[in-house]
C-alpha cells in the first residue's frame, strides 16, 4: 500500500490533539468548538447558499 503523506500528517495531528486533551472526547469537542468560533468567518453550513452568493451567473453563448 502506498504511503499518503497528507493522511499521515492528519493522523499525527489527531494524535497530538487527543494527547493534549487527555483522550477526553468532551475536551476535544470543546477545543474544536472554540476554534470554529474563532474562525467563524471561514466556516459555512450551506454550501449551495455560499455558491449562489460568491459566483457569477453563467451567460449562455449565442447560437449560430
Amino acid at each position: 500500500m502506498l504511503k499518503d503523506l497528507i493522511v499521515e500528517e492528519i493522523h499525527a495531528i489527531r494524535l497530538k490533539i487527543e494527547a493534549e486533551c487527555d483522550g477526553d472526547f468532551a475536551k476535544i469537542t470543546a477545543r474544536a468548538m472554540k476554534i470554529q468560533e474563532q474562525y467563524k468567518d471561514r466556516v459555512f453550513s450551506d454550501p449551495v447558499a455560499w455558491a449562489k452568493e460568491h459566483t457569477q451567473p453563467v451567460i449562455p453563448l449565442p447560437t449560430i
